[in-house]
Formats: structure tokens, sequence, C-alpha cells
């Protein structure tokens, strides 16, 4: 999940990024529009999110590149399922 959603926001496909995003914290504007390039991601951990879990954690790396610098994005990112499929909750940005 952690790695198609890192592919819809390179490629800018804000459908699925809404569609993968938990209802009830999806922001109204997501802002894919200000300039970020995305560069590389990295997975730095995880836990639980397997076929019998509900719920589960992603740790990971992204860097981009925003107004001539490059960048780091760290994040805990949290996911749930929802109707059987995860969905993304939220993150704690570190």
């Amino acid at each position: 999940m952690m790695r198609s959603r890192y592919s819809a926001y390179v490629l800018n496909i804000e459908p699925y990024i809404r569609a993968s995003w938990h209802p009830d914290t999806c922001p109204e504007d997501l802002l894919l529009n200000d300039g970020t390039k995305w560069l590389s991601l990295k997975i730095t951990g995880t836990e639980a999110g397997g076929p019998d879990d509900e719920r589960g954690t992603v740790s990971f790396d992204a860097m981009y590149h925003l107004h001539g610098r490059k960048r780091r994005l760290r994040e805990r990112s949290e996911f749930t399922r929802l109707n059987g499929a995860w969905v993304y909750v939220d993150g704690v940005i570190s």
C-alpha cells in the first residue's frame, strides 16, 4: 500500500490517493500541485499489517525536491482495513 500511494503522489493521481485514504481523515485539499518532485522512497520498518491484521504501520523516508532544494520526509504511517481494503489513516512526521 505504501509503495502504491507513493507512486500515485509521483504521478499526481489524486483519485487513487483519495480512494486509499480513510474518509474520516482525508483532507479536502491534498496540495498536489505545489511543485514537489518526488525522488525516492525507502521503507524503513513495518509493524503488523499482515493478512490477518486489521491495523498496521509503515515507517519510511521519502526524498523530494521542492523550491530548488532536496528534502526528506520521514514518517510513521498508520493504516487500517476499511471494507476489506487497506487505507491510510494518518502519520507522524519526524
